[in-house]
């Protein structure tokens, strides 16, 4: 028998419904979700509303605000391990100045 997935990968991942207020930074925020995550995991291309319902995925880490001239290579002091796990944990490769990233 083929397993398609591992309950294991799923053990961080739960269902919200977002509430009146509440934006994707503060979703993100409320639950130590990166932004960048909730739209890539559920493929958002505006922002939420009322009643929709999201998954998320709580990230560990620690959260950390992008300030001018930072880059991941500056933040990481260049280690290409810990690029890696920047990226995957926030599920974007591209940082801004103000974004909250997990590292």
């Amino acid at each position: 028998m083929n397993k398609l997935f591992n309950l294991s990968d799923f053990q961080d991942l739960f269902i919200y419904r977002v509430e009146d207020g509440d934006t994707l930074r503060s979703i993100g925020d409320k639950f130590h979700a990166a932004e960048t995550a909730l739209i890539s995991l559920n493929a958002l291309t505006q922002e939420v509303s009322v009643g929709d319902v999201l998954l998320v995925e709580r990230t560990n880490g620690i959260p950390y605000i992008v300030k001018p001239g930072d880059s991941l290579e500056s933040i990481t002091n260049g280690d290409k391990n810990k690029i890696f796990e920047i990226v995957n944990k926030n599920k974007t490769d591209v940082i801004y100045v103000g974004q909250k990233i997990y590292i």
